[in-house]
C-alpha cells in the first residue's frame, strides 16, 4: 500500500481534486461546443439548448474556482488550487463563457465526447463516494490502488465503442444507403 494518508474532509485535498475534475470537464465541454459535428452525439444535440449549455458552463467554471479557493484556504497549499484554476482559465480563454449557438451540420460520424463526459460525471458521482466512505480495504488511501487502471479501462472502452460504431456504420451506409432508411 501507499504511504499516503487517507483523504479527510476539511484538509483541502478533496476540494482541490473536485476543482481539477470540474475544470477538466469544462475544458472538454468547450471542445464539444466548438466542434459539435465531430465531438457530440447527434441524439444529444437535440436536447442541448444554448441556455442550458451556458448555465452548465457558468456553473462548472464557478464551482471549479470555488473548490480551488476552498482547497487553498483549507490546505494552505497552492498546488491543487493552481492546477484547477489554470485548467479553468484555459477553458475560459478557449471560450467557456462565450458559447455561440449555431446550427450543427449532420455528419456521417461522430466521436461522442459529450457522452463520455456525462458518463464519467455519473460514474464519479456514484463510485467516488462509495470508495471514500466504504473503502475496499480499511487501510487504503484515497481510492483502491487500481483506480488508474479503472479509469484507463473506462476511456479505452469508450474509444473502442466509438471506433467500432464508426467502422460498422460507414460500410452499412455505403452499401445500404440506397435503401433510404436514414431519416
Amino acid at each position: 500500500m501507499s504511504t499516503n494518508k487517507r483523504l479527510k474532509v476539511g484538509q483541502g485535498h478533496i476540494s482541490g481534486y473536485i476543482s481539477i475534475f470540474l475544470a477538466v470537464l469544462v475544458l472538454l465541454s468547450v471542445f464539444c461546443f466548438r466542434y459539435p459535428e465531430q465531438l457530440t452525439t447527434p441524439e444529444f444535440r437535440e436536447v442541448y439548448t444554448k441556455s442550458i449549455a451556458e448555465a452548465l458552463m457558468i456553473f462548472g467554471v464557478i464551482a471549479s474556482f470555488f473548490f480551488a479557493l476552498l482547497s487553498l484556504l483549507l490546505s494552505k497549499k497552492i498546488k491543487l488550487a493552481l492546477i484547477g484554476t489554470t485548467i479553468t482559465g484555459l477553458a475560459i480563454i478557449l471560450g467557456a463563457l462565450t458559447l455561440d449557438g449555431r446550427d450543427v451540420a449532420k455528419t456521417n460520424w461522430h466521436f461522442g465526447l459529450d457522452w463520455m463526459i456525462l458518463d464519467l460525471l455519473l460514474m464519479v458521482a456514484i463510485f467516488v463516494p462509495l470508495e471514500l466512505f466504504f473503502p475496499k480495504n480499511k487501510s487504503q488511501t484515497k481510492f483502491h490502488e487500481e483506480w488508474r487502471t479503472d479509469l484507463t479501462y473506462f476511456v479505452i472502452s469508450h474509444l473502442f465503442i466509438q471506433f467500432f460504431g464508426i467502422v460498422t456504420q460507414k460500410p452499412a451506409v455505403l452499401f445500404f444507403g440506397w435503401i433510404g432508411l436514414e431519416q
